[in-house]
């Protein structure tokens, strides 16, 4: 009695308790480092996109009297396979939403 108690708690707890529903972006992203980890992530239109290559670019630069921020990666497994954000003659604030709608704000992409 025992073995088939054993045998019938395993078979339960090896079940798939997948139900079916797809994972949710955002916790598909990667923990936010500062420890030059080498990774850029990031959602587009609900799509996760991950630059893994170590050579993307960003930078934040203060120069005659504007702000420029540019974050840019490349991906072998995601359209689109090039992604590049950037704020021009914006300054950035930290825990701050902004809209990519001007001409100072630019997503720029390429499949």
């Amino acid at each position: 009695m025992h073995y088939r108690d054993l045998f019938i708690s395993i078979v339960i707890s090896l079940c798939n308790k997948d139900d079916g529903k797809p994972p949710n972006p955002i916790n598909q992203l990667s923990a936010a480092t500062q420890t030059g980890e080498g990774t850029f992530a990031c959602l587009f239109n609900g799509k996760l996109f991950i630059d893994n290559s170590q050579r993307f670019n960003c930078f934040y630069q203060f120069i005659d009297v504007e702000y420029y921020f540019n974050i840019s990666g490349i991906s072998d497994d995601s359209l689109p396979s090039d992604i590049s954000i950037g704020a021009y003659k914006n300054q950035i604030f930290k825990n701050e939403t902004y809209q990519f709608t001007s001409q100072l704000m630019k997503v720029y992409l390429h499949y």
